[in-house]
């Protein structure tokens, strides 16, 4: 690890305070803009976790048609702790409940509630062992969790996205969508998708717009919202 010192122009310079404003979709430059921005003692950070990607891109290609990008060269601020997954903020800013509330309410119209199905309510849970091991006394053992109503905004049923490079020749199951808002504090990645292969909720959200997809207009209908409406369809899917 080589610390990387950055001298002051020789121009003018602000001295007064400065307030840097992000939210997770500050990535790469903007990313590492910020990790040197909040080392300075007159600037705060302000808004959301920021994207991350800080290291230098590296790209190539699987056997298989796809293509890979990822950091090849990770990054540190000066208390050595890594940048790669994003910056937090000193002062965090989120959408209000009432943005909560709103996202919530277009996920529905947009028609994202049709296959993202919010509830479901489990059986009696019987157990049925086609082995009979889990039979009388050792059924009993087993933990049980009937009639309880969950919330996995899933289907569980698969549709037609035609998403390319898709090995399942278009196919996908809908990917339950809870808790996925946690997904950066658990992996320290923001994966999305049945394969992972969006970084971001909105790019989840376009890899279902091709031209023969079920969901198409449902991405008609996002993409035909105003920025502050997409951003609290955004923040509702994070908060599931």
């Amino acid at each position: 690890m080589e610390p990387r010192y950055l001298e002051p122009s020789g121009g003018l310079r602000w001295h007064k305070p400065v307030c840097v404003l992000t939210n997770r979709h500050v990535y790469s430059a903007a990313n590492e803009f910020v990790l040197y921005m909040r080392a300075l003692p007159n600037v705060k950070i302000v808004g959301d976790h920021t994207g991350g990607g800080a290291g230098m891109p590296f790209s190539s290609s699987l056997p298989n048609g796809w293509s890979v990008r990822f950091s090849a060269v990770p990054m540190y601020d000066a208390q050595r702790q890594p940048a790669e997954f994003g910056i937090e903020p000193d002062y965090r800013v989120d959408l209000s409940v009432d943005d909560f509330k709103r996202g919530k309410q277009l996920f529905t119209e947009m028609g994202c509630a049709y296959c993202h199905r919010p509830s479901w309510t489990t059986g009696n849970d019987e157990v049925r062992d086609p082995n009979n091991f889990f039979v009388g006394a050792r059924a009993d053992m087993l933990p049980r969790y009937p009639n309880q109503k969950i919330w996995p905004y899933t289907d569980m049923i698969q549709h037609k996205l035609y998403m390319k490079n898709d090995i399942r020749t278009g196919w996908c199951r809908t990917t339950p969508l809870w808790a996925r808002g946690l997904s950066r504090k658990c992996t320290g990645a923001d994966d999305r998708l049945h394969d992972c292969r969006a970084r971001t909720v909105i790019e989840a959200i376009m890899w279902h717009g091709n031209s023969q997809s079920h969901a198409r207009k449902s991405v008609e209908n996002f993409r035909a919202l105003s920025k502050v409406d997409r951003e609290a369809v955004v923040k509702f899917i994070e908060s599931i």
